[in-house]
């Protein structure tokens, strides 16, 4: 990966690109709704069809690390990112973090570009393995990987003050999660959902993390009604990969609602087929019910004969 101390293969380059598939929103809401809710299902079958089936049977989903969420955690939180550090167990490295800090802003600006330390070329970041020792434990805990490190101080370094000055807030905008509940229908209950707020004297801005070029239609239509419910004049979808940010317009709240229950259906009766695998591999590495789908790097027999996970449940929606 970029930081370790580059992309040793392109498939690295393109799981990094789509960090923003962490999905933890998605763990998280799972975790605030009594199950099987009715968009959740709609949501993932969206998602992954197989991840839908894991959740019906009652799987508790083991979530990802993921440095983004964490650190916009621990900045809503209040406190200094090196605290938090020195909490998680990093202090011998935090000397490592602050070198690749310098690394970046140095590189931003030679390159002009406003995520540079993304891309293969940049070659801050790079940890030995003898710097490594007393710090095994802080590294398992942040995935395992200590590309996380990095990834969490860049959330907390640059990507969150981008964000705000993207949407032209004063330094002291708050930014905060809130669990907002959504109703999409009467036949749907409503939701809780995480969301990224930002808050000034003047307004309250909902956000979600999501891509920039790649507009989630379920996490758009969340956040077009968390603006209705929160009185909000705009919206952001926060893009932790190239952190730009994308503003979204207008619902048409009748065709969201007729799709989501349409999907609620089908998430009930099947088929159940594992569509990320045949093209999107990648965003497996990062669901919450990776080991139910693959043994070692091999797909679990579940999963080869997958035709017979269909029509096992037939709830009525």
């Amino acid at each position: 990966m970029a930081f370790d101390p580059v992309f040793h293969n392109f498939n690295d380059f393109v799981s990094v690109m789509s960090m923003w598939h962490y999905q933890t929103d998605i763990w998280e809401t799972i975790e605030k709704n009594n199950r099987p809710h009715p968009f959740i299902m709609a949501w993932l079958y969206h998602y992954c069809p197989v991840a839908a089936y894991h959740y019906l049977v009652g799987i508790v989903p083991q979530k990802p690390f993921d440095p983004v969420w964490l650190a916009m955690s621990d900045y809503v939180n209040g406190g200094k990112m090196v605290d938090y550090l020195k909490k998680y167990g990093f202090d011998p490295l935090l000397e490592d973090v602050k070198r690749y800090i310098q690394a970046v802003s140095a590189y931003r600006q030679e390159t002009m570009i406003e995520n540079a330390e993304m891309y293969p070329t940049f070659r801050g970041g790079a940890i030995p393995p003898e710097r490594r020792y007393g710090v095994g434990n802080a590294i398992d805990a942040f995935g395992g990987n200590v590309r996380n490190l990095f990834l969490y101080a860049r959330t907390w370094t640059f990507l969150i003050t981008g964000w705000r000055d993207a949407m032209r807030l004063p330094g002291n905008a708050e930014l905060k999660l809130v669990d907002v509940e959504i109703k999409i229908s009467t036949k749907i209950p409503a939701i809780k959902y995480p969301f990224w707020v930002w808050r000034t004297q003047e307004e309250t801005i909902p956000c979600v993390l999501g891509s920039y070029d790649y507009e989630d239609w379920i996490r758009s239509g969340l956040l077009k009604l968390a603006s209705v419910a929160m009185g909000a004049s705009r919206a952001y979808i926060l893009d932790p990969f190239s952190t730009r940010i994308l503003r979204v317009g207008g619902l048409d709240t009748g065709d969201y609602r007729l799709v989501i229950e349409q999907l609620q259906q089908m998430a009930y009766s099947g088929p159940y087929s594992p569509n990320n695998i045949f093209s999107r591999r990648f965003l497996c590495e990062k669901c919450a019910f990776y080991r139910y789908c693959f043994i070692g790097d091999s797909l679990s027999p579940s999963i080869i004969n997958f035709s017979e996970l269909k029509g096992k449940f037939r709830f009525s929606g």
